[in-house]
C-alpha cells in the first residue's frame, strides 16, 4: 500500500459519474455505483475540469483506478450540501461508489509513471 486507507472520497460540483456530461447532455444518466473501474474509465475522457478545477471526471476516474486496485472504495460527491461527510459515512447520499476491486500485484507508483509521467 502507498496510503492505507479504506475510501477515497472526492468532493465535486456535480452529484458524481454520469454517462456523459450532464451539463451538455440532457440523456446523460447518473451512475450510482461502479463494480469495476475498468469499465467506465473512458466516461470522464472528454471532461476538461470547471471554472475551479481543471482535472475534471477523467482525472477522478484515474484516482478511482489507483484507489480502488488499491484496496480502497472511493465516493465521487457533490460538495454543495455541507452535510455530505456525515451522510457518506452515514450511506445515505447522492453520489457515485466506486467498489475496491484490490491487485496485490497493482504498482501505484509504476502506473503513475508508465501512464501519466511527462
Amino acid at each position: 500500500y502507498l496510503i492505507k486507507a479504506d475510501l477515497l472520497i472526492l468532493l465535486t460540483d456535480i452529484d458524481g459519474l454520469y454517462t456523459s456530461n450532464p451539463r451538455t447532455h440532457e440523456d446523460a444518466k447518473f451512475v450510482p455505483l461502479v463494480e469495476n473501474i475498468d469499465d467506465v474509465i473512458d466516461m470522464g475522457s472528454s471532461s476538461v475540469g470547471s471554472s475551479v478545477g481543471t482535472g475534471g471526471m477523467h482525472t477522478k476516474l484515474i484516482a478511482g483506478k489507483i484507489a480502488t486496485l488499491s484496496g480502497a472504495d472511493m465516493v465521487i460527491a457533490n460538495s454543495k450540501d455541507l452535510s455530505i461527510i456525515h451522510e457518506i459515512i452515514d450511506a445515505n447520499f447522492k453520489g457515485t461508489v466506486f467498489k475496491s476491486n484490490y491487485d496485490e500485484y497493482f504498482d501505484v507508483l509504476g502506473y503513475i509513471e508508465d501512464n501519466y509521467s511527462y
